[in-house]
């Protein structure tokens, strides 16, 4: 539980008045969902200011290597439904680190989950959970709530209470290497726990989370620090700065139709794949293959015959994972997703 919720990657392009409301439908993760991060680490890096009309530069942040992929599942399939009855929905991550939510209403509530927190290993369990959402929630809008519930750290147990607060609390431009967004809403999460664990204990909890909800559900830039304080010792605080491992994609209108009638199977592939389109012209034509981040991991041209091409593609030497397709012909291209297992 790196995060308190994580939701679904999402590729329909669809801008409108409501871009900067996030809502049940443009927001709420459900069954089979998938979203994966990548993390962005930077020594300076703060969330910088509110309000509205912000412009927040993370050009600076570090990407990294590792990748961590999430799903929504059943909280059934995680063998924890007696610990948490009352959620109605998990998100796994392929560590099997899992977290617990349910949508009643109009909120999005969270009953627990793990949490690393430098060498300490943490398990809440809530009898009442954290409202993290109160759908709609545009610029300014807000919900809080009183907590309490189970916790178990580093296997000793015992109990908390505490409060939760979500706020929206800033609108405006996210720049990051690669590529910018607009119409951006930052939502941030703010939770205290006063825990009694042997002696009493404080884990505090700040999330901030910078959606583009226009172009995908999942939040495409985060901060979250986590900070445990007792009289045992020095505090311990763990930051986590993490980019959607898709950001340079999302939004991508996969079919274009800009190259006519492209098709790409199987998918997903193993070994290799077939690229299919219609060359009317017999013009110049070449795919370009891309990995999650942006970075080019195949190039190769394709024949220019007239009519219907078919061309195959060897990707024995690739990891699996998600990658991009951009096929070109003449001087028109079209992009297309493909996960190599």
């Amino acid at each position: 539980m790196k995060k308190l919720y994580f939701t679904i990657l999402s590729a329909i392009f669809c801008l409108g008045a409501n871009a900067q409301t996030l809502t049940a439908t443009n927001h709420l993760p459900t069954l089979g969902d998938l979203y994966r991060t990548t993390d962005a680490s930077s020594l300076s890096l703060n969330a910088g200011p509110g309000g509205a009309g912000q412009t927040w530069n993370y050009t600076s942040a570090t990407i990294g290597t590792t990748t961590t992929t999430y799903s929504v599942v059943t909280v059934a399939s995680t063998g924890s439904t007696g610990s948490y009855p009352s959620a109605d929905r998990a998100v796994q991550s392929a560590t099997n680190s899992n977290s617990f939510y349910s949508y009643t209403g109009s909120n999005y509530n969270y009953y627990g989950g793990n949490l690393q927190v430098g060498a300490f290993a943490l398990t809440f369990t809530y009898t009442s959970p954290a409202t993290l959402f109160q759908y709609p929630m545009s610029l300014n809008s807000s919900v809080s709530n009183t907590v309490a519930g189970n916790i178990n750290l580093s296997g000793n147990n015992g109990t908390y209470t505490g409060f939760n607060n979500t706020i929206a609390d800033a609108t405006g431009t996210l720049v990051l290497t690669g590529r910018t967004f607009t119409n951006v809403i930052r939502v941030v999460n703010t939770q205290t726990l006063n825990a009694n664990i042997i002696v009493p204990v404080v884990v505090t909890q700040k999330l901030y989370e910078y959606y583009a909800i226009s172009v995908s559900k999942s939040p495409i830039f985060s901060i979250a620090t986590s900070t445990i304080a007792s009289s045992l010792g020095t505090p311990s605080t763990q930051t986590f700065v993490t980019v959607n491992a898709d950001y340079l994609f999302v939004g991508i209108n996969e079919n274009t139709k800009e190259v006519s009638d492209l098709n790409l199977y199987p998918n997903p592939a193993k070994t290799n794949f077939t690229l299919s389109f219609t060359n009317a012209n017999a013009e110049n034509a070449s795919c370009e293959i891309m990995n999650a981040i942006g970075q080019t991991v195949r190039k190769e041209s394709i024949s220019s015959e007239k009519g219907l091409v078919k061309h195959n593609v060897n990707i024995e030497n690739l990891e699996s994972g998600i990658y991009f397709v951009k096929v070109m012909v003449g001087n028109s291209s079209s992009v297309k997703k493909i996960t190599i297992q």
